[in-house]
């Protein structure tokens, strides 16, 4: 993956709960979130590698709008989307929802390339 992810090295990506901004709420999505994580750092360690930078993506308001085809797929970018969570930490004033995307752009990159 072209330029730096995270804390990382290359193409590496260090798993850290706090810069994922998640405070677990017991028995909630936290934990989840927490155990998740804990599989991931057991199984392929802090650092993860991520093999690819590009994604489909699929607009917001067509993508749970199962009936109908979508009509636009553009294509994201995980290192644009970590950027985002890095300038996020930087200020974390700047929040906005759609911080939560690109967290789950990088969360499920970091699923799908540790299935196990």
């Amino acid at each position: 993956m072209p330029g730096s992810v995270g804390e990382a090295v290359g193409d590496r990506v260090r798993t850290n709960r706090r810069a994922a901004g998640v405070d677990p709420a017991p028995g909630g999505a936290g934990d989840a979130f927490e155990l998740a994580l804990r599989h991931i750092e057991a199984s392929a360690g802090s650092t993860v590698a991520l093999e690819r930078d590009y994604f489909w993506s699929v607009a917001g308001d067509e993508l749970y709008d199962v009936p109908n085809e979508p009509r636009t797929i553009t294509i994201g970018q995980l290192s644009e989307s970590w950027q985002h969570l890095e300038d996020l930490l930087a200020d974390p004033d700047r929040a906005v929802g759609h911080h939560l995307v690109w967290l789950a752009d990088v969360l499920r990159a970091i699923g799908q390339e540790n299935v196990q």
